[in-house]
C-alpha cells in the first residue's frame, strides 16, 4: 500500500466538508451530499447496496409514513433494531420529519425496556419482530397507552413500505394528518437524537444531543479521520452507541464517504469483510484491536486498503503491532462519552502519543474553539498541570441536558461545564491522559489502585489472552484486588508467574489478592469487558485462588 500524505489528506477532507448546506442541520447535511454524489455508492447493508439518491428516496417515504402514522414534531421514536440500514433510515427521516431519534439496546430485558420507555414517554416504538414478547411485556409494564408500535421483519432488516404497519389492536391515527413532511425545515437546535448511557443501574439517562450537536460531530469525526469521498468507512459498533451513530455514521456523511453497516463485529471475518468491501476506515475500540492481535494470523489474508483506525486508549505496543503486523498506518485516539461526543484527540499522524486522550478540539472549517478541559479535585477547583483528579469539560458538542430527568438538572453547571466520571490529568503540553473511572478505583489497603493499569500489565504476561480486575471486600475492610484472566491457547499461567509478571512492573499494593482464571470474559454489545457482570457473579470469589502471599507483600 502507498503511503498516506497526510497534506494531501488533509486537503481532500477540508474540501469535502465544505460543501455547502442551507443549515447546521442533519436533513441539510444529507441532502446537500446527496445533491452533489447524485447515484454514486453510499450504504452497503442489510444484504444491499444502494447509491446516496436511491436512499434518500427511502427517507423521504419514511419521514411521510412517520407523520402519516401520527407523530408530531418533537416526539420521541424508541429504535429497537440491531445492526443494519434500518436505523439509518429511520435517524435520517426522524431528523427530516423533525422528530426524536431514540436508539435502544435490542438486548434490554423488558423490565430494562419498559424503565427506558417510560422515561422517553415514547410516541412510537420500532423494533425487530424477534423481540416482540419483549417488546409486549415492556409497554405493558408503561403508562404508554397511546405508544405507536412499528415492527421490522427480522428476514429482511430493512424498512420498506410494507414493513412498518400499525398495530391495529393498540394504535388508531386521527384523521386529519399530514400526508407530506411539514413545509418548516429542521432547525438546528431541534432536539435529533437522545442517547443512552451504558449504566446498568438507576433510572436510564438519555443525553440529549441537537440537529446542530449532530452535524459538528460528524464533521470533527470526519477531519480526525480525514475522511473524504475516496474513503470506504466500517461501523460495527452497536448504532444505539454514540460511537458508531456519530462518528461513523457521521463522518461518512459529512465527508461524502462509503458507508458499510456490519451487524456486529465478527473477529473471524473482520478481514474479509475489509477485503470484500475495500474498507480504508474503521473505528474501533482497544478490545477489538487487542482481539484481532490476538487470532491465529492465518486468519490475516492481508490487507490492501485498512490504513486509518480511530481506537482508545492504545499503547504504543499496540499501535506499533497493529502497523507491522495488519499495515494500519494511523491510529488516531480521541476522546468522547455518550454526553460529549469527540472533545479531544491527537493529531492524525502524531505518532508519539501513545494510551492518549488527545488534546481539545478545534472545528477543522472555522479554528473555533470546540471544548475545554480541567482537572479538579473534589471541589471542583482546578488542579495543577501533571495533578490527577476529575476530568471536567465544557463544549459545543456537550448534549443539551438528560431527557426527564430534572433530578440531573445540575449535571451542566451555569458556566456550561460537565464534571465526568473520568479520573485524569494534563500535561504541560494541553493532552489529556486518562487515569481511570470513579468506578474503576478500587481502595486497596489505603491506597487508590486503577483496576485499568493493573489490567495493562496482565495482558503483557506471555500466557495470558484477555484480562479484567474488579474490587471485592477484604477480610479488613475496603477492598482486595481480583484479577480474572484468559489464558493463550495451550498455555496454564499460575498464580506464582502472575505475582512475579506483577511484581516487575507494579508496587506491591497493585498486585491481586485473589485470581481467577476463565475461558471468556463477559462483555458488552461493545465489545468492553462487562465489569459489572463479575461483579454480579456470586459465584466468582468462591471460584478464585488466592495470590501468593509472600510475593505479595
Amino acid at each position: 500500500m502507498a503511503p498516506i500524505d497526510p497534506d494531501e489528506a488533509a486537503r481532500r477532507c477540508l474540501a469535502a466538508l465544505r460543501l455547502p448546506r442551507v443549515a447546521d442541520t442533519l436533513d441539510a447535511l444529507f441532502r446537500a451530499r446527496v445533491q452533489a454524489a447524485g447515484v454514486a455508492p453510499f450504504l452497503a447493508a442489510s444484504g444491499r447496496e444502494q447509491g446516496w439518491r436511491e436512499f434518500d428516496q427511502r427517507v423521504d417515504r419514511w419521514a411521510r409514513r412517520l407523520l402519516e402514522a401520527g407523530l408530531r414534531r418533537g416526539d420521541r421514536v424508541a429504535a429497537i433494531l440491531p445492526n443494519g440500514d434500518a436505523p439509518l433510515l429511520l435517524l435520517l427521516a426522524c431528523a427530516r420529519a423533525r422528530l426524536v431519534f431514540a436508539p435502544v439496546n435490542p438486548a434490554l430485558t423488558a423490565a430494562e425496556l419498559a424503565a427506558v420507555l417510560q422515561v422517553l414517554g415514547a410516541a412510537a416504538v420500532v423494533a425487530i419482530d424477534t423481540i416482540d414478547a419483549t417488546v409486549d411485556a415492556a409497554l405493558a409494564a408503561t403508562s404508554l397507552v397511546t405508544c405507536l408500535r412499528l415492527r421490522i421483519p427480522a428476514a429482511t432488516l430493512c424498512l420498506d413500505a410494507a414493513s412498518m404497519q400499525p398495530d391495529p389492536e393498540r394504535d388508531s391515527a386521527p384523521a386529519d394528518l399530514p400526508a407530506v413532511v411539514p413545509d418548516d425545515a429542521p432547525e438546528p437546535d431541534d432536539p435529533l437524537a437522545i442517547v443512552f448511557t451504558s449504566g446498568t443501574t438507576g433510572v436510564p439517562k438519555g443525553a440529549v444531543h441537537t440537529q446542530r450537536t449532530y452535524v459538528a460531530a460528524a464533521e470533527i469525526a470526519a477531519w480526525r479521520m480525514r475522511l473524504s469521498p475516496e474513503d470506504t468507512v466500517l461501523a460495527m459498533l452497536p448504532m444505539f452507541h454514540l460511537n458508531a451513530l456519530f462518528y461513523s455514521v457521521g463522518g461518512a456523511i459529512a465527508s461524502g464517504a462509503r458507508l458499510v453497516i456490519e451487524e456486529r463485529f465478527r473477529a473471524g471475518s473482520f478481514w474479509q469483510t475489509v477485503r470484500r468491501h475495500g474498507v480504508t476506515q474503521v473505528n474501533l475500540i482497544a478490545a477489538v484491536g487487542n482481539i484481532l492481535l490476538k487470532r491465529d494470523r492465518a486468519e490475516f489474508p492481508g490487507n490492501d486498503t485498512l490504513r486509518k483506525v480511530s481506537a482508545a486508549p492504545v499503547s504504543a505496543q499496540a499501535a506499533t503491532q497493529l502497523r507491522e503486523v495488519f499495515g494500519i498506518t494511523h491510529v488516531v485516539e480521541s476522546y468522547g462519552m455518550t454526553e460529549a461526543p469527540g472533545v479531544a484527540q491527537i493529531d492524525f499522524d502524531d505518532m508519539q502519543h501513545r494510551a492518549c486522550l488527545g488534546r481539545p478540539i478545534r472545528h477543522p472549517l472555522s479554528g473555533e474553539t470546540v471544548s475545554e478541559i480541567r482537572i479538579v479535585d473534589e471541589a471542583r477547583r482546578s488542579l495543577p498541570v501533571g495533578e490527577v483528579g476529575r476530568i471536567m469539560l465544557r463544549s459545543r458538542l456537550l448534549m443539551r441536558g438528560y431527557f426527564n430527568r430534572p433530578d440531573l438538572a445540575s449535571a451542566i453547571d451555569s458556566e456550561g461545564w460537565f464534571l465526568t466520571e473520568d479520573v485524569g490529568r494534563l500535561d504541560a503540553e494541553g493532552y489529556a491522559w486518562l487515569v481511570g473511572r470513579t468506578t474503576e478505583i478500587v481502595r486497596c489497603r489505603g491506597e487508590n489502585v486503577s483496576v485499568a493499569e493493573v489490567e495493562a500489565v496482565l495482558l503483557t504476561h506471555p500466557a495470558v489472552s484477555e484480562a479484567a480486575c474488579v474490587g471485592v471486600p477484604a477480610e479488613l475492610g475496603e477492598e482486595d484486588l481480583l484479577a480474572v484472566i484468559v489464558p493463550r491457547a495451550g498455555a496454564a499461567p499460575s498464580a506464582e508467574s502472575v505475582v512475579e509478571h506483577c511484581a516487575r512492573h507494579l508496587a506491591a499494593f497493585k498486585h491481586p489478592r485473589w485470581l481467577v482464571v476463565r475461558d471468556n470474559l463477559p462483555r458488552t454489545p461493545t465489545e468492553k469487558v462487562s465489569r459489572h457482570r463479575l461483579r454480579a457473579d456470586a459465584g466468582l470469589l468462591a471460584e478464585a485462588i488466592p495470590m501468593p502471599a509472600a510475593q505479595r507483600a
